[in-house]
């Protein structure tokens, strides 16, 4: 599936809220939207994180630690506890080099994620799971708690959860086409 464009979906949706009768969403402009798509969104790619990372790693002679297959994050073998300290140092300066982005308080900013989830929800749905997705409202009355991979069965095999997670990436930002 062809992830959509964030703000034409937010547009489109914005259309409907207005159609179907009075609610604050519709107020939303596309300005508000991509204002606060600008502020949602990371700085860097998964792929710049674990490039930091492992140069950190490097940087401190720690070899211990490599890259997951699916190209996000880490795992090691016999990590001492001096390999694990430096890894959490380096996670710590990306993170304080890189804000992760804040937590949504508006409107237009739950909108925003509302919508990479409802499009994440159409990749799991378009693999045969049920995705129980919930409105807008109950989303945001939730402060934005509710992700697709939330609420998933409990994969049947081994390779069920690594399948699903390749198809659909559990980054929302992986639906911003």
């Amino acid at each position: 599936m062809r992830a959509m464009n964030v703000r034409a979906l937010i547009c489109s949706l914005v259309v409907l809220f207005v159609s179907c009768g009075p609610d604050p969403v519709s107020e939303l402009s596309e300005e508000d939207i991509g204002d606060a798509t600008e502020r949602l969104r990371p700085a860097l790619t998964e792929v710049e994180m674990d490039d930091f990372i492992e140069a950190c790693l490097a940087d401190n002679l720690v070899v211990v630690f490599q890259r997951a297959p699916t190209g996000e994050g880490f795992f090691g073998e016999a990590v001492t506890e001096r390999d694990q300290a430096v890894m959490e140092r380096c996670q710590k300066s990306l993170f304080d080099q890189y804000p992760n982005p804040p937590a949504p308080s508006t409107d237009a900013e739950f909108m925003v994620l509302y919508l990479l989830y409802v499009e994440q929800s159409a990749c799991l749905a378009g693999l045969g799971l049920e995705v129980d997705v919930p409105s807008f409202e109950a989303y945001r009355d939730g402060n934005g708690a509710w992700t697709p991979f939330g609420g998933l069965p409990e994969p049947s095999s081994p390779g069920d959860w690594s399948r699903w997670n390749e198809a659909c990436p559990q980054n929302p930002w992986s639906y911003d086409g």
